[in-house]
């Protein structure tokens, strides 16, 4: 199964992260930096062959109440860009407020203060900047990982995921050889634990 490439887009910086093969885990990669637009898709376009993605997330900047804005407009010309170059499905996500949560995540690791309000620009080092892009990414990812459908896989028990439920009408096995007001593991002739 190919990967998904999650993009949180900035005008000089854009944070990045990719899924694994099977598309439940969600790993940030390094913050590419680039003057424009044009540098951005030559990354992105590496960065696809490189990781054998199926699949771009472009993370949508919407105004706090939910509607687009001028930075939003941009970001979905660019998606439909990569798009017509890439020859990939390319979707748009809600992104509001992972750039917060990216910075209190890394004030927290820190041993500082929560950014809180603060502006994101004002106190963060240029280093700070460039881990709270690649943690943005990669909280969008997890998000659009975790509302996808169920993956299907194998449960606890070794039983497939992929099966039917037992018809409900069906009557349940009985232990042959199980003593009548008896269950395996209790003790003594009450039937307590």
């Amino acid at each position: 199964m190919s990967r998904i490439l999650c993009l949180d887009i900035g005008t000089r910086r854009t944070g990045a992260a990719v899924s694994d093969q099977t598309r439940t885990i969600a790993q940030g990669l390094p913050t590419i930096e680039h003057k424009d637009d044009s540098m951005l898709v030559a990354v992105v376009e590496r960065l696809v062959s490189e990781y054998e993605v199926g699949t771009i997330i472009v993370g949508l900047p919407l105004s706090l109440s939910g509607k687009p804005s001028s930075r939003s407009r941009q970001v979905m010309e660019l998606a439909n860009r990569l798009r017509n170059k890439l020859k990939l499905p390319v979707e748009l996500v809600d992104e509001r407020y992972t750039t917060t949560a990216a910075a209190d995540i890394l004030s927290m690791a820190r041993g500082r203060e929560t950014a809180g309000t603060r502006p994101r620009s004002v106190g963060r080092s240029r280093k700070d900047k460039l881990a709270a892009n690649r943690i943005a990414a990669t909280l969008i990812l997890e998000k659009y990982l975790a509302n996808r459908t169920p993956t299907r896989g194998i449960n606890s028990r070794g039983r497939s995921l992929d099966r039917d439920l037992p018809d409900s009408s069906a009557k349940p096995e009985s232990d042959a050889g199980a003593q009548p007001g008896r269950q395996e593991g209790m003790t003594g002739s009450t039937g307590q634990w």
